[in-house]
């Protein structure tokens, strides 16, 4: 996880100096964007293209965008936009949550290609990503043609009337977007080593039905002719090696702008991003600070990405403010992220919580209306969550009395939860306490047993990524109530119990820093209901084991969504099963020792909690 950071690093160093190397004819910039929250993910190898999976109006997909400079270009010659697959994406699973995602290179796709009336720039500070969408991609101008892939193929489209309309000023040149309307597909970016997405300048008529035709010779893209050559350049609009001056090229012997040249050397102009304002200056340097430490670790992670302290300054120093802010835009979705997924982690430690409490109430002793009296109960858990990639470490203490009231006790716990995950080339560590209240009461004409549990707690959050560094913190709400009807049926030796219960959480985040990026505010706030059945088995009079099967359904009353690389988002609104096993037993008189063994099947990967625990009673 780490060293993809350095990677990316890596291939934006190739991509740069290739950039400053190449012809008008390759993309200034490329992207794809998951609609839903306005990502921007702009420096992979490849440009994802999905169809919806959510049904019409949610937006829960990729689009994509290509800009070209086409400034040395002449108005004569025919233009083609060439653009190869290199992936496709095959989903499979319910309707909700995340989607299982198999890659495979068979397949085929249909991709529209439009001319955009408004830029992508405008589209990420729009905060309106789906309107913005409709408006100038899939409603906007008419498709100018479409791709049809299959498999492992190079398609072109003719582009020259949109081209020349550029050229000669008489359309505004704000890219292409790219869109799925059949199948989810990955073509290669201009960040691919390989088929890198071009325009191609050609006389001939070839390629204009969608073939991979390669372009005529006089103005291929690979060898190049005398006037649009992609190589060092002809004698009038030649893609020149760009001037020191920031200027976006020299060009060819006329003085024709280059294709590609060093990025603005302003370094009070002002970068723009919705994370805040910055210099150009100021936002390098965060960049620097995000990918370089002291320490043996990192010197070993850029080495093996092939990424030298010397190189990283040098990329970084000549990204111009557009490109950094860009990169700056990546970095906070993933921060972000990964505090919103803080926020998950805090509520499921909030189960595991209640769990053990209810737990406590449950095996201590009710009041007999004479009797007051302590029980003491203590626990250590370990839990992993694949799903979230994170691991989760907590103590709890119950203390529960019964208060002389006949069928009643009262209780107070307490918990700390420790739980780490990475973040880009570095870590997030999140740390909490809550305090609980908490009682039950039997009813005797049901013979069931009603139990409430209110929790308060906060919890603060730390980031570490390169010399970067932030903090967040919240505060956690929950409120737990449950009903079960006690040895409602035997088979045998082991009694059953039903129980139902409903649990409301609500995690908040306080507005944070890091770096130089301002965040505000989040907060996610989930109900779960449950239902489930407990069997008691007696092993001897000191022994007892207990299993539980249990069906649970969250709904999150703001329809919270979150980014995931891996699986596009997570839906909040999902269920799941739980299988437990509970093993308690008496070690002398009046205390016992119990291990408790749990799996759930939350999300895509199935999450696993070890608590071992002891209870006293005095």
């Amino acid at each position: 996880m780490k060293s993809k950071f350095y990677v990316v690093v890596a291939v934006s160093a190739i991509g740069v100096f290739y950039a400053n190397a190449s012809s008008v004819v390759t993309p200034v910039f490329d992207a794809d964007s998951y609609l839903y929250i306005g990502t921007n993910n702009a420096y992979g190898p490849q440009i994802s293209l999905g169809e919806s999976q959510r049904g019409v109006g949610t937006y829960h997909f990729n689009f994509g965008v290509i800009e070209f400079d086409v400034s040395s270009l002449s108005s004569e010659g025919s233009k083609y936009l060439e653009l190869s697959a290199v992936e496709y994406i095959l989903l499979s699973g319910g309707t909700t949550g995340a989607p299982i995602q198999t890659s495979s290179s068979t397949g085929a796709a249909s991709v529209n290609l439009v001319a955009l009336d408004s830029s992508y720039s405008d589209y990420q500070v729009s905060g309106d990503y789906g309107g913005w969408y409709d408006t100038y991609v899939e409603n906007g101008s008419s498709p100018l043609g479409t791709y049809n892939f299959t498999d492992l193929m190079t398609v072109r489209l003719d582009i020259t009337s949109t081209v020349n309309g550029w050229i000669d000023g008489t359309l505004p040149n704000n890219g292409f977007a790219l869109y799925s309307t059949s199948g989810n597909v990955e073509l290669a970016s201009s960040e691919n080593t390989n088929n890198v997405p071009r325009i191609v300048v050609s006389e001939d008529t070839g390629g204009s039905d969608g073939s991979s035709d390669s372009g005529g010779s006089d103005g291929s893209s690979d060898s190049g002719g005398s006037d649009v050559s992609s190589g060092s350049g002809g004698s009038d609009v030649s893609s020149g090696s760009g001037g020191s001056d920031g200027s976006s090229g020299s060009g060819g012997s006329d003085g024709s702008s280059g294709s590609g040249g060093d990025p603005s050397n302003n370094l009070d102009e002002i970068v723009y991003t919705n994370y805040g304002e910055f210099t150009l200056t100021e936002a390098r340097a965060a960049i620097l600070a995000l990918v370089l430490k002291s320490g043996s670790a990192d010197a070993d992670l850029m080495e093996e990405a092939g990424v030298s302290s010397s190189l990283a300054q040098a990329v970084i120093d000549s990204l111009n403010a557009e490109q950094v802010a860009q990169i700056l835009g990546s970095v906070a979705v993933a921060v972000e992220n990964s505090s919103r997924q803080g926020l998950r982690l805090l509520n499921q430690s909030g189960i595991a919580h209640l769990d053990f409490f209810e737990n406590s109430l449950h095996d201590a002793e009710l009041g007999d209306g004479e009797r007051v009296g302590w029980e003491f109960f203590t626990n250590a858990n370990y839990y992993k969550d694949e799903d979230l990639d994170s691991e989760q470490y907590g103590a709890e203490v119950a203390a529960v009395n019964s208060i002389g009231v006949k069928n009643f006790n009262v209780g107070v716990a307490l918990a700390y939860t420790k739980a780490s995950r990475e973040l880009l080339n570095g870590d997030n560590d999140l740390k909490g306490s809550k305090v609980s209240l908490g009682s039950s009461y039997l009813i005797d004409e049901w013979n069931t047993l009603v139990t409430g549990i209110c929790s308060f707690g906060g919890w603060d959050s730390e980031m570490n990524v390169g010399s970067t560094k932030g903090e967040t913190k919240g505060s956690t709400t929950a409120m737990h109530i449950s009903a079960e009807v006690l040895d409602a049926f035997a088979l045998g030796n082991v009694s059953f119990t039903p129980v139902t219960s409903f649990s409301w959480f609500r995690s908040d985040l306080d507005p944070y820093e890091f770096g130089i990026l301002d965040f505000d505010e989040a907060s996610n706030q989930v109900n779960i209901w449950r239902l489930g059945l407990k069997g008691l088995y007696s092993i001897d009079e000191k022994s007892t084991v207990r299993g539980l099967i249990e069906l649970a359904q969250r709904t999150s009353d703001d329809s919270s969504y979150i980014y995931a690389p891996n699986s596009d988002y997570w839906d909040y609104d999902d269920s799941w099963m739980k299988l437990g096993l509970r093993y308690r037993r008496e070690v002398f008189a009046n205390a016992h020792c119990i291990l408790n063994v749990t799996t759930t099947t939350e999300g895509s990967d199935p999450t696993f909690g070890v608590n071992v625990g002891f209870h006293q009673k005095f």
